[in-house]
Parts: structure tokens; C-alpha cells; sequence
């Protein structure tokens, strides 16, 4: 495939949604505009995903599939920006859990 993605979904290992992303942009198979959307952030979590796409810790960050994520949503930002991407926190369900919350990551890249 040769002409870049308008959209990605990340939906697999989860500590590969980082590097994959990256050998994603070094392809060139993102370009500006670009969404990328990737499940369970939070539980059970991509650590480094976040921190690629510039999401910073907030008082209470746990990643660890923490039923008290919900309560942190007054200390998280509406977006996060980094150099290359503009990303928000959308609130979820972890699948087959509906009790146990989680979140998706909803970025853009920027170019």
C-alpha cells in the first residue's frame, strides 16, 4: 500500500501499539490528519503508547486497570499535544467487563 492512511485502529498487543506506531510514521504511512484510535489504554493499559502520543500523568495515574480511573477525569486534561499529535481520553468499558473502567486513546496527527 502506498498512499498513507486516513485512519488506524490499534487493537492488539498492547506494548507493540508504540513501536508500531512509530515504524507507522518512518514508513510514512500517516500522514497529517491522520486518526489513530487505540483500545484499552488503561486496562489493561499502553503506558508507552500514551507517553508517545505526549498524554501526561495526572494526579492518581494508575494503568494498572484501576476501578478509581473515572474519579481522575477533573485532573486529566481535554487534550493532550505533543510535536506530533493532539490526542484525547475517551472514557469506556474494558470489553466483556462492563464494571471495570478503562478508556480509548482518539489522536490526530499533526505532521
Amino acid at each position: 500500500h502506498k498512499d498513507p492512511f486516513d485512519f488506524v485502529l490499534l487493537d492488539h498487543w498492547k506494548p507493540e501499539y508504540a513501536p508500531d506506531l512509530a515504524r507507522l510514521e518512518k514508513m510514512r504511512m500517516i500522514r497529517k490528519g491522520t486518526v489513530v484510535v487505540a483500545d484499552n489504554v488503561i486496562c489493561p493499559g499502553a503506558p508507552a503508547l500514551l507517553e508517545y502520543l505526549g498524554v501526561t500523568p495526572w494526579p492518581g495515574w494508575d494503568l494498572e486497570c484501576n476501578e478509581n480511573f473515572p474519579a481522575t477525569r477533573s485532573q486529566r486534561q481535554e487534550a493532550y499535544e505533543n510535536r506530533h499529535w493532539m490526542t484525547r481520553l475517551v472514557d469506556c468499558s474494558f470489553e466483556y467487563r462492563p464494571d471495570q473502567p478503562d478508556a480509548m486513546s482518539v489522536s490526530v496527527y499533526k505532521g
